[in-house]
């Protein structure tokens, strides 16, 4: 009985000694973004930066210059262009879309069904 209660000291040391190491990253902000300076909008701490849009209702977009519709066969989409994506659209078996940096593709704002 002795020699269980030494290896479950044991593990309990151990789980302990592991909780100690810290998992999470300190931050100067509350949640998932940091604010920005409000300024120049700095965002050197957004992981987010250079993705996707957050916020495209506030956004002046360059005009549609290819309506993208059904089933794609291998392209790359470049940001020469801009793609508007209307209805279900799909990149059809075997076939690769590969999208540069920086190209915008919008959506219509229809419901879309399977």
């Amino acid at each position: 009985m002795k020699k269980i209660y030494t290896l479950a000291t044991a593990a309990l040391l151990s789980v302990t000694a592991m909780a100690q190491t810290p998992f999470w990253t300190s931050t100067s902000y509350k949640g998932a973004f940091p604010v920005t300076d409000g300024l120049t909008g700095t965002t050197s701490n957004d992981w987010t930066a250079g993705w996707a849009n957050f916020d495209p209702q506030i956004t002046v977009y360059p005009a549609t210059t290819q309506t993208i519709t059904g089933s794609i066969t291998s392209q790359t989409w470049s940001p020469s262009n801009t793609y508007l994506l209307v209805g279900n659209v799909s990149v059809a078996s075997g076939n690769t879309l590969t999208i540069l940096p920086g190209t915008v593709i919008k959506g219509d704002k229809k419901p879309k069904h399977a």
